[in-house]
């Protein structure tokens, strides 16, 4: 899912996502079963949501008139919530949003070119977004699918909460019912200042699991600096994030990690 402070959306656009799409259903490829970066702490799987999948994208909640939204982008490594899911590896993600009034199907994928060479993630979510004045509402449904790494598929419901105004706090509960097995939480605030270079947008989250694939802690505080900028009909956003490791409950073995990239986003019509 995963994905700057890119306002909360996941070089090549549609080619990329096609390109992906393509290699998904390749047979060439043979499955690996890839050990699981958070053995070691006490979790027997990752479920990076869909939604959220890297700095900030749980941070704003989207709300898309009738149309699709599309985005493509690179990024240094694959890193949720201080979890590294690409052995230290550069990533290509791609996302599309087809909504229709309040209701949006946001489509995912990960693409790994350095260790598979190949999509290894896949996410699907149906949500509803809604706004009650400065204060805004979404809840979903999300479903994760791992091909060439050997781990197990799982769903999630969520549900996040969030405030258009001062540092613009966010709060999201995600609870795992299949192979997690528990729930993650995450707090955020953020703020945008208008500048001649674009957009810059400040970040802050802190991350909680909860049982979550057997462990409990808060993992890292996540820090994120983004610039969003305008090329022709397109929105494009540089990003760096810090996850600063918290050494809390299961997690005491976590190191800091830091993460750039670039994204490109547009819509249709």
């Amino acid at each position: 899912m995963r994905c700057i402070y890119r306002s909360g959306i996941s070089l090549c656009g549609i080619l990329t996502f096609s390109i992906s799409c393509l290699v998904l259903f390749e047979t060439g490829v043979a499955n690996a079963d890839e050990s699981l970066p958070i053995e070691e702490h006490g979790i027997s799987a990752p479920n990076p949501s869909a939604y959220q999948p890297s700095p900030g994208r749980e941070l704003k909640s989207r709300n898309y008139p009738l149309g699709v939204l599309m985005d493509a982008a690179w990024f240094s490594r694959y890193i949720w919530h201080g979890l590294d899911f690409s052995n230290q590896k550069p990533v290509l993600q791609s996302e599309v949003i087809i909504s229709f009034t309040k209701v949006s199907a946001v489509f995912w994928l990960n693409y790994d070119f350095q260790t598979y060479n190949t999509v290894n993630e896949y996410d699907m979510t149906l949500q509803y977004t809604d706004k009650l004045g400065p204060v805004g509402i979404s809840f979903g449904y999300s479903s994760f699918t791992y091909p060439h790494r050997g781990w197990p598929e799982s769903k999630e419901v969520w549900i996040q909460g969030s405030y258009n105004g001062g540092l613009n706090p966010v709060l999201n509960i995600h609870d795992d019912f299949e192979s997690g097995n528990g729930w993650y939480s995450s707090l955020g605030i953020s703020h945008e200042f208008d500048l001649p270079i674009g957009t810059l947008a400040p970040s802050a989250l802190l991350h909680y699991h909860a049982h979550y694939y057997g462990g409990t802690g808060s993992p890292a505080a996540e820090f994120d600096l983004a610039d969003a900028f305008s090329i022709g009909k397109a929105t494009s956003s540089a990003t760096i994030s810090y996850y600063r490791a918290l050494k809390d409950g299961d997690f005491s073995d976590l190191e800091d990690q830091i993460v750039y990239g670039f994204k490109v986003a547009w819509s249709l019509p």
